[in-house]
C-alpha cells in the first residue's frame, strides 16, 4: 500500500460542484517520496524521523516519530495542502497516538493543527526552505505576532486556523496573547485554540497512566528498561471533527472530551502541520494513520475579523467559482456605516480595511458586519465580533514645550537597572524589574544623571560586550 491513498467524491450543489478530499497516510513508506510528501524538520532520529517499523499495525508497520525520548529535540511537520488551494469549511482528522516512556514528569508536548494559508509557521527563508518556529505560546515565552516571527512553543499549537496543543508539562504560566485568553492559565492536559483564542481546555492530569487512563495524556507506564522500550506504551486514537455549521468534537482514547462545542471557525485555505519538542524533560510522541477529509465551502465566505485602535480589517475567502466582487461589499461597524473601504487580495483573500476618523476604544468588542455579491450574483453576509487589541494612550500632560527640544542633536536616555536576582528570559519580568519588583538597583550609576544615561552612538548592544556580534 503506498503511504498515501487519494479518494475525491463529488457532491451536488445549486451553485457549485464542492470536491470533498481526503488522503490517508499508514507510514509503510518513505513518507518524503510520493506524489504527496511530507517535508519533515527537527532533530534527526530524535524529532521528526519516519521509522520502517513498529507502528499501529504492528512490526512490519511504519510510523512517524514527533520527538524521542531525549532532552532537547524538536520536530514540524507539514503536510502537501490535499486541496489545491480550495476554501476548507470542515473537515475530520483521525489518527493513531503512541505516547510516554520518558521522564517522570514528561514533557514538553505536541500539536496538531489545520492552520490557514497565511501562518507565520509557513515561513520560508530566501532558499525556499521552510523554518523552525513560528508557533503561539504562553506569557512567560510569547508566540510568534506574525510571518517571519518564528518565536512560540509548539506544543500551544499554531496563532490561526484550529489548533489541538498535547501540553505535557505546566509551565505555571497565563496563556498567550493575554488579551485573547484574560485568566487563563496552562495546564496539563488537551487545549483548543481557535485563531489563537483558547476555547476549551481538558485537563488530563494523570501522568505516565496506563494504555486505557483517559485521565492521562500518555499511553502507558515508564518502563525499567529505559525510554527505547516502546513495548509498555499502547496506540490510541485521536478524532477531530469541525462540522460545516461550526461544531467541534474531540476524542481521546475512545472518550468524547470535546463534544459539538459551537465554535467561531471561520473557512479558509489551509493544511495540517504538527509540531512537538522536549526540553529539560522528555517522552516518545509517536504518530500512525492519519486520514484527512475535508468539505469544502459552497461560496464565497467572510472571514475573521481584527481591529487595533484606528482601523477594522475584515478578510472575504474565495470559494472555487464563487469569488468576491468587491465593488458591491459594504461593512457596519457597531451599525454604523464604515467607509470608505480600502482592499487587497492575495490569492483568494480579499483584505478589507476600514480607517477609523477617531480611536477605538481599547479592549471594545465591536460588532462588525460584512455584505457583499459574488460573481455570480449571489448574496452574501456575514457578522463578526472584532476585539480592539488592548493599547494605552500617552497622556497630552506628558508633552514637553517644542522649544526644549533640541533637534540637532541625536541621541537617547538610558536607564540601566541590573539585580542580583537572575533574569528568567521573560519580558514581564524584566518589567517588574524597572519597577523594583525583583530587588535594589545595583548598576553602576556613577556617569548617569537621574538615573539616565545619555547615548548619542548606534543601538546595537549585545550580553556579550564588550565582545562583537555583528549588525
Amino acid at each position: 500500500m503506498k503511504h498515501l491513498v487519494g479518494l475525491i467524491v463529488g457532491i451536488g450543489l445549486v451553485h457549485l460542484q464542492a470536491v470533498a478530499g481526503s488522503a490517508y497516510w499508514d507510514f509503510k513508506e518513505d513518507p518524503t517520496t510520493g506524489p504527496n510528501p511530507l517535508v519533515l524538520l527537527g532533530s534527526g532520529e530524535g524529532g521528526g524521523y519516519w521509522y520502517s517499523y513498529d507502528g499501529a499495525e504492528g512490526a512490519d508497520d511504519g510510523f512517524l516519530l514527533i520527538t524521542a525520548a531525549q532532552n532537547g529535540q524538536w520536530a514540524k511537520i507539514i503536510f502537501p495542502d490535499i486541496d489545491n488551494g480550495v476554501t476548507i469549511a470542515a473537515f475530520t482528522f483521525e489518527c493513531m497516538l503512541r505516547i510516554g516512556n520518558g521522564t517522570e514528569s514528561p514533557a514538553d508536548g505536541f500539536s496538531i493543527n489545520y492552520a490557514r494559508a497565511s501562518d507565520p509557521t509557513f515561513t520560508k527563508n530566501a532558499n525556499g526552505d521552510y523554518q523552525p518556529g513560528g508557533w503561539s505560546g504562553t506569557v512567560n515565552e510569547p508566540g510568534s505576532t506574525g510571518p517571519g516571527n518564528m518565536a512560540g512553543l509548539p506544543e500551544e499549537g499554531t496563532v490561526t486556523g484550529l489548533a489541538i496543543g498535547f501540553d505535557c508539562w505546566n509551565s505555571n504560566s497565563a496563556l498567550w496573547p493575554a488579551d485573547l485568553n484574560p485568566g487563563i492559565n496552562d495546564v496539563i492536559g488537551i487545549s483548543v485554540r481557535v485563531d489563537n483564542k483558547v476555547v476549551a481546555q481538558v485537563a488530563l492530569p494523570t501522568l505516565n497512566g496506563a494504555c486505557d487512563d483517559n485521565t492521562s495524556l500518555q499511553t502507558g507506564p515508564r518502563s525499567d528498561l529505559g525510554p527505547d522500550d516502546w513495548t509498555v506504551l499502547c496506540w490510541q486514537p485521536f478524532k477531530v471533527q469541525l462540522t460545516e455549521d461550526k461544531k467541534l468534537s474531540i476524542w481521546w482514547k475512545g472518550r468524547a472530551i470535546v463534544e459539538n462545542l459551537a465554535v467561531e471557525f471561520y473557512p479558509s485555505a489551509g493544511r495540517l502541520v504538527f509540531g512537538g519538542r522536549t526540553g529539560g524533560a522528555n517522552q516518545n510522541q509517536h504518530i500512525d494513520s492519519i486520514r484527512l477529509t475535508t468539505i469544502p465551502a459552497d461560496k464565497a465566505l467572510v472571514g475573521n475579523a481584527t481591529a487595533d485602535a484606528v482601523s477594522v480589517t475584515v478578510t472575504l475567502e474565495d470559494a472555487g467559482a464563487s469569488v468576491v466582487n468587491q465593488s458591491t461589499v459594504t461593512m457596519t461597524v457597531d451599525g454604523a456605516p464604515a467607509t470608505p473601504l480600502s482592499f487587497s487580495k492575495e490569492g483568494t483573500t480579499t483584505t478589507v480595511k476600514w480607517n477609523s476618523p477617531t480611536y477605538l476604544p481599547s479592549g471594545k468588542d465591536l460588532a462588525v458586519v460584512v455584505s457583499f455579491k459574488d460573481t455570480r450574483g449571489v448574496d452574501i453576509t456575514g457578522t463578526r465580533t472584532a476585539k480592539v487589541a488592548a493599547y494605552a494612550r500617552i497622556p497630552s500632560s506628558y508633552v514637553v514645550p517644542t522649544a526644549s527640544v533640541n533637534k540637532s542633536k541625536p541621541g537617547f536616555l538610558l536607564r540601566p537597572y541590573q539585580t542580583e536576582a537572575a533574569q528568567p528570559n521573560s519580558l514581564i519580568w524584566t518589567e517588574e524589574q524597572l519597577l523594583g519588583l525583583h530587588g535594589a538597583n545595583i548598576a553602576d550609576l556613577s556617569g548617569a544623571t537621574g538615573g539616565y544615561y545619555i547615548w548619542e552612538g548606534i543601538l546595537n548592544f549585545n550580553i556579550d560586550a564588550p565582545n562583537p556580534v555583528g549588525n
